[in-house]
């Protein structure tokens, strides 16, 4: 499911897609999720370029194709934030939110 964007799931199972684009690039291999304030999310996307099954391409190739991005739920913009990350796959958020984390698998 990493190919659909960042999904909301409800308790019921019922699937929304809440955003699977930034900039005019399709997330590819979206993961990791953090919430921050004002319920805003901090999520990576691995690869623009290489999908789940191509995922072994993203490290042969070596080249920056990952993103850190949020998506505001009251505004419904997905804005990114740092672009040109080696495989983005983890984000987490202080305490205090005053920093972020973001894993690049590659480096």
């Amino acid at each position: 499911m990493t190919y659909y964007g960042l999904l909301n799931i409800s308790k019921d199972g019922a699937i929304q897609v809440l955003t699977d684009e930034a900039e005019g690039l399709k997330f590819k291999l979206t993961d990791a999720v953090d919430i921050g304030a004002n319920d805003k999310l901090y999520f990576t996307d691995a690869s623009y370029k290489y999908g789940v099954d191509q995922a072994f391409l993203e490290l042969m190739v070596g080249r920056p194709h990952g993103r850190f991005l949020s998506y505001d739920p009251s505004t419904k913009k997905t804005s990114v934030l740092l672009k040109d990350l080696y495989s983005a796959n983890g984000v987490t958020l202080s305490a205090d939110h005053t920093f972020v984390i973001v894993c690049e698998t590659v480096m």
